[in-house]
């Protein structure tokens, strides 16, 4: 029987990097491994190419066109079998022995979701523990809903039962490539109350130049991904939370080094009738921005006071 799915997308991904992933994954009988991919440009030759990678319980899934990846893994969502969802980028691994320990201590609770902890490897050479604050080898009820509400919205953080996917059609990625986990995390966290905590380190990821997050992106991937905070923020709103703005304050500028300042700076433009300039320079005032382009928010957000101001001006004469 089985229990846990471990869903994978890739695309002109290096079958040595697939395979290191793989390798990663605990060898159970009741693990499968769905690994799409999204139309690579090698994908004619898919077949030949995955097939050191296919077996039992790796299954190889060739998309015939370019989807997002909050697209492929929807789709992964609609085919897996197993009581337990698993994503992961198929470039990182996990910490097998631990893992092992987190799907057999999870299959005995009545968790929805089970949060891990994780270690970040930088090109710098920074490393990162997160334990999002807890201690201890077991798995914990979650005590800090607000803060991973609004923080740590990556899929391989976690893992949650797959009935609770089939029961809210909301909780998906969205169809974007930039921050589309972002909803889907967000949606999570509302569907269910039963959140557990595993604190020791399962999961590694390595942020590098060539990931998603540390490439250039189209002008078009950005927008997907601004939309896509934008959403989050009035979810959020909606269900009261009300600090949330300096997050995706942060998380807008985060997002500046994908294009250059003047393609962001239009896009904000187009943005401003939803969110308002004030309540965006608020926030990023109260973040702690004062930089190059705070200040260039502060001109921009002048001018179109001098401008209503004029207009207000000309009525009253």
């Amino acid at each position: 029987m089985i229990k846990y799915s471990f869903l994978l997308c890739c695309w002109n991904l290096d079958v040595s990097l697939i395979k290191r992933m793989l390798d990663s994954i605990p060898q159970r009988d009741d693990i499968e491994i769905l690994l799409l991919d999204n139309a690579s440009n090698n994908s004619s030759n898919g077949q030949s190419i995955y097939a050191s990678l296919e077996g039992e319980r790796t299954r190889v899934i060739l998309h015939p066109s370019r989807i997002s990846l909050g697209e492929c893994r929807n789709h992964l969502i609609g085919l897996a079998q197993g009581e337990w969802i698993i994503f992961a980028d198929v470039d990182d691994i996990f910490f097998t022995e631990e893992l092992n320990r987190v799907l057999d201590s999870a299959a005995t609770t009545d968790y929805d979701l089970v949060y891990w902890g994780t270690k970040t490897f930088y090109t710098d050479g920074k490393i990162v523990d997160d334990s999002y604050g807890y201690q201890g080898t077991e798995i914990q009820p979650l005590r800090n809903r607000d803060y991973l509400i609004q923080h740590r919205f990556e899929a391989w953080r976690k893992m949650v039962r797959r009935d609770l996917l089939m029961q809210h059609s909301e909780v998906r990625f969205a169809p974007c490539i930039l921050c589309e986990d972002v909803l889907y995390s967000i949606n999570l966290l509302l569907a269910t109350s039963k959140v557990g905590v595993y604190p020791p380190l399962v999961y590694s990821y390595v942020r590098d130049d060539a990931s998603i997050l540390g490439s250039k992106r189209s002008m078009k991937e950005v927008k997907q991904a601004l939309s896509c905070m934008f959403q989050a923020l009035d979810i959020l709103h909606a269900h009261g939370y009300s600090l949330v703005e300096q997050e995706v304050s942060k998380a807008c500028l985060i997002r500046m080094r994908w294009i250059s300042k003047i393609q962001f700076f239009r896009y904000l433009l187009y943005e401003w009738h939803r969110y308002g300039w004030a309540l965006f320079y608020r926030d990023l005032v109260g973040a702690g921005f004062e930089t190059y382009e705070t200040n260039i928010l502060k001109a921009l957000f002048s001018y179109m006071r001098v401008k209503l101001g004029a207009l207000k001006r000309s009525f009253s004469k």
